[in-house]
């Protein structure tokens, strides 16, 4: 598979909820010794995603899915129970909207208001 690496942000939130994930001792755990292949497969997994990964946008991201799946887990999760956790990016802001009258515009605004009240 040719995957892009994931970047640092994103790999350090994997790695502290798999930690996370860990402690809890779920059933169908990885034994102590190989959670590094463990979390090699889940980061993997992370970076076949087509996201751009922004650290802005996207590290709050995943340590709510971590959290939602850790609340969730009865048994060891496969990497999919995360990424079907991953909330989605918050819409980008609205910019304003400036638009100004003319005032031949004004003027047939109140025009057209006259005639509604008359």
């Amino acid at each position: 598979m040719n995957t892009a690496p994931l970047p640092d942000f994103a790999r350090r939130e994997t790695i502290r909820g798999l930690q996370k994930l860990v402690m809890l001792r779920l059933q169908g755990a990885p034994p102590e010794e190989g959670i590094e292949l463990v979390a090699a497969v889940w980061l993997e997994a992370l970076a076949s995603l087509k996201i751009g990964w922004e650290e802005q946008h996207d590290q709050g991201r995943i340590q709510a899915a971590f959290s939602r799946l850790i609340t969730d887990a009865e048994r060891w999760p496969p990497p999919k129970m995360l990424i079907e956790r991953i909330p989605p990016r918050p819409p980008p802001k609205a910019l304003p909207h400036y638009r100004y009258t003319t005032p031949k515009e004004e003027a047939l605004g109140h025009e057209n208001l006259n005639q509604l009240y008359q």
